[in-house]
């Protein structure tokens, strides 16, 4: 049996018909188009501390800042060579998510601190030499360090981090040797950095009065051609499967392999072998046990999770144009199942690691799972270390032998020449 096969629901993996395009929410009609527009925040949200898993695609708000919509936008603006406004609002955004653990440390918005530090109150020669003072602050910003950890109001949040990514952000984007320089208004640019420098004081704001002009931009040259294009199509079509996520019982993951022989001899495992937690995810008896003692500690979740993101990762890695269509499908299937808030199957997933995912699903990697893969499995080796003090892991190689039918057919003398004579014979079913 191939490892990388599996079934989803006959919806997901039927092809796109002209009735999926026909869904609730979307209109093409010159009135829908210019009249229903909105640009204020809506109460929907996706990000998993809301209830309500709808999002608003009338809204500007939610097409730029909801993760999901927001990675379709992405896919359509590098299309046509027009990504760096709608990459620049992610990474802030990204920015902003990090500090969604700290609600205490920073209550003031930008424009009262800006009023308190006085700091759109410059004379005319000021603006008129506004770019000179720019190219020098920022060869400063270059020296020394941002942030300094004795002014840093938080615990939760660290101020590394936070410096790592404003100079991230900064030399991508804002810099005047930035190759991706989006266009923001010197004066903005210049308060921009000196958020930068108090971002003790600005917190998660530090980047919000830069973010207007490439809203406007995009709101401006490529929201109103997005509209009616195939990425909003199937925009609508991934936020109609949202409404309601599948039941536990539409998940179908196929069977492992039988690959444990291939190891182990008979003689070994009739001895008895401390087997690996890889030996649990590669193989089908060894992962049935697994499977079944964390089931009787209601942890199950966590392996079917990383069984999922093996046939996902076999899929979406293929070369095979039809597989890796499956591919991205299956991507869907692993947010619908583990990630989603409320999904059958959910798994333990930071907020900013769920955005994170969600803003890549329009066009997904082998590697998007990546940082909930590493957490699942560290709580993988945790659960399997203690299996390996039970009673069951100790019988673990009998009952593969049980499995295969190979209990009375081998000696510790001959193990070798049986194994052998039995994949010649091919009734080992070594892949």
């Amino acid at each position: 049996m191939n490892s990388s096969s599996g079934t989803l629901t006959r919806q997901a993996l039927r092809e796109n018909s002209p009735h999926d395009q026909q869904i609730r929410g979307g209109t093409h009609s010159k009135e829908g188009s210019e009249h229903s527009l909105s640009i204020n925040e809506s109460n929907a949200s996706l990000s998993g501390f809301k209830p309500d898993r709808g999002v608003n695609l009338e809204s500007i708000h939610d097409l730029i800042h909801e993760p999901i919509c927001s990675g379709f936008l992405l896919k359509y603006c590098e299309a046509f060579y027009c990504s760096e406004n709608i990459r620049f609002v992610m990474e802030v955004d990204k920015y902003k998510d990090y500090f969604s653990t700290e609600t205490i440390a920073w209550q003031k918005s930008w424009k009262e601190l800006d009023r308190e530090l006085d700091f759109k109150s410059h004379d005319n020669t000021f603006h008129e030499n506004v770019r000179a003072k720019i190219k020098m602050v920022e060869e400063r910003l270059e020296e020394g360090a941002l942030i300094t950890s004795d002014d840093w109001p938080s615990k939760k949040i660290s101020p590394v981090d936070v410096e790592h990514m404003i100079r991230d952000i900064w030399s991508v984007y804002l810099s005047e040797k930035a190759l991706t320089q989006i266009c923001v208004p010197s004066i903005v640019l210049w308060n921009t950095m000196r958020r930068m420098r108090r971002a003790d004081l600005y917190g998660r704001e530090v980047f919000h009065e830069a973010l207007q002009e490439p809203i406007r931009t995009i709101v401006r040259d490529i929201y109103p051609r997005f509209r009616s294009s195939e990425q909003m199509v199937m925009l609508r079509k991934r936020m109609h499967e949202l409404e309601s996520l599948p039941m536990s019982s539409e998940l179908s993951l196929s069977p492992l392999p039988d690959t444990i022989l291939t190891k182990y001899t008979p003689a070994e495992l009739e001895m008895g072998v401390q087997f690996t937690l890889d030996d649990m995810l590669q193989d089908k008896t060894c992962f049935k046990e697994f499977f079944r003692y964390l089931q009787s500690c209601i942890l199950s979740e966590n392996l079917r999770f990383i069984r999922a993101l093996q046939i996902y990762k076999a899929h979406i890695g293929s070369p095979d144009v039809t597989m890796r269509r499956k591919g991205m499908e299956w991507a869907w299937a692993v947010y619908k199942f583990f990630i989603a808030p409320y999904s059958a199957f959910e798994i333990s997933v930071s907020h900013q690691a769920r955005r994170e995912i969600m803003r890549q699903l329009a066009d997904p990697s082998i590697n998007t799972f990546d940082a909930i893969e590493r957490t699942t499995m560290e709580l993988l080796r945790v659960h399997y270390n203690t299996f390996r003090t039970k009673r069951d892991f100790a019988n673990l190689g009998q009952v593969i032998l049980r499995a295969h039918d190979l209990a009375d057919k081998h000696s510790h003398s001959n193990d070798r020449m049986m194994i052998q004579a039995h994949r010649k014979l091919g009734c080992l079913g070594v892949f």
